[in-house]
């Protein structure tokens, strides 16, 4: 495989260019994941996971109307996971996070959202409540965040930059979605919203998401 990529990558100018180009997106990328996960208390906890893998027939299967038998599948990119309390009384929040290489693509949009149209990420979210649910019932699965992560190499504009490049990135590769959250109330009662960012304050932006604290 890695001689096939090599050879992709200089079987012509251009191939070496756009090989170079994808390497760059993937850094940039990465680099940008990294410190989102090291900004909040979040931590990943399952990759590329198959809805079959973690919830069973019960769930992913429903009954039409004509009796025909409907089956959910899909796969999540990534799930994270925020424990809350102890072995008595643990719960554990839950963010899907799904990677999107198209700008448009990687939008929430909640009016389409009420009008049925984007529904992958809930349902996503709603089967894996229920599966992790169903394999644990010590502890309590409730929805922490829905985001769509864009996979680029934003282009930063000279004029745009207040700080250093990786927080202009940072910036533009904020994840776009939901949060469960109040945004009128302190950190201290929004134990999702102190999770994702715990630097989160006042009116500063996240850098992990499009959010920030009313003050």
């Amino acid at each position: 495989r890695d001689e096939n990529l090599k050879f992709a990558a200089h079987n012509s100018k251009r191939d070496e260019f756009i090989f170079s180009q994808y390497k760059n997106v993937l850094k940039v990328t990465c680099d940008v994941l990294k410190a989102q996960v090291n900004a909040g208390r979040f931590k990943p906890s399952m990759f590329e996971v198959k809805l079959k893998d973690i919830a069973s027939d019960e769930v992913l299967c429903c009954d039409l109307k004509d009796k025909t038998k409907f089956r959910l599948s899909g796969i999540i990119d990534r799930m994270d996971e925020l424990s809350v309390g102890d072995e008595k009384g643990c719960k554990k929040y839950i963010k899907i996070i799904d990677y999107k290489s198209g700008s448009s693509s990687a939008q929430m949009d909640i009016e389409k959202l009420f009008n049925g149209i984007q529904l992958q990420m809930f349902v996503y979210m709603k089967i894996a409540l229920r599966g992790l649910k169903s394999k644990d019932d010590k502890t309590e699965y409730l929805p922490g965040a829905l985001y769509y992560q864009h996979v680029c190499n934003p282009v930063i504009k000279t004029g745009e930059i207040t700080g250093s490049i990786e927080d202009e990135r940072l910036k533009k590769m904020r994840g776009n979605g939901i949060a469960i959250g109040d945004v009128s109330k302190g950190p201290n009662e929004n134990p999702v919203l102190e999770a994702l960012d715990v630097d989160l304050e006042g009116s500063k932006p996240s850098k992990d998401a499009k959010i920030c604290l009313k003050t």
